[in-house]
């Protein structure tokens, strides 16, 4: 052990150190170049051209690299001079806000989209999506997730010309994947109880009376899954 150390220690201190990628591979043609030279002087061929280092391909990498780095950085720059004196996290969490109202505004409409369709008193009426009002994001498990809203309409009865505003609550489930849909008109004053939304102080978001939700459990907690 100890002469193959010192054997390992001659060679070190003997040979050059590679302090880079491009060294190691210089090093490596130059000993493919000495073998393939030698070969070809026992075999009485003339010797190969030696290979450049301009092939390195980690040059061309870091040089491709390099160029999309150039318009990223300059689209970076962009984006932090669009709005001098304001910082860039208020900017995304303003956009955040509103992408998320946009989406569900849409969600909504397609609910009761939905439900005046099973309705037949609601057919033929002319309506229009009014206010998004409150809405409230339940987690209860994994696999059990509900969005409850509430939101107005706008409706005309055929041959009328007064629009009248309607109140109204949808519920959007979600279990194991499959997405479950329920939605009602409420009375101006009327609120159910709701354990999850209770639980996350949402105590403006009305709820039927009568039910037909899922209000949560009483002694699940919601915040434990939203940390």
């Amino acid at each position: 052990m100890e002469e193959e150390l010192r054997l390992l220690d001659a060679y070190l201190a003997a040979s050059t150190p590679i302090t880079s990628i491009r060294q190691g591979f210089d090093k490596l043609l130059a000993a493919e170049h000495a073998a393939l030279t030698k070969l070809a002087a026992e075999r009485g061929l003339e010797p190969p051209p030696p290979r450049q280092s301009k092939h390195f391909p980690v040059d061309r990498e870091t040089q491709s690299l390099q160029t999309q780095q150039q318009p990223s950085s300059a689209a970076a720059q962009t984006q932090h001079s669009t709005a001098p004196g304001k910082p860039r996290c208020e900017a995304s969490n303003a956009e955040l806000v509103e992408n998320a109202e946009n989406w569900m505004r849409e969600e909504v409409k397609i609910l009761f989209e939905k439900y005046i369709e099973t309705r037949e008193d609601l057919k033929g009426l002319d309506w229009c999506f009014n206010e998004l009002c409150h809405q409230c994001f339940n987690v209860e498990s994994y696999n059990k997730i509900f969005h409850h809203y509430n939101f107005t309409v706008k409706m005309k009865k055929p041959n009328s010309v007064d629009w009248v505003d309607a109140l109204y609550f949808a519920e959007v489930k979600q279990v194991f994947g499959s997405k479950y849909y329920f939605c009602c008109r409420l009375e101006p004053n009327e609120n159910g109880n709701c354990y999850a939304c209770k639980s996350q102080g949402v105590e403006d978001l009305q709820h039927p009376a009568t039910g037909g939700f899922d209000s949560g459990s009483s002694n699940v907690g919601f915040g434990l899954w939203y940390e």
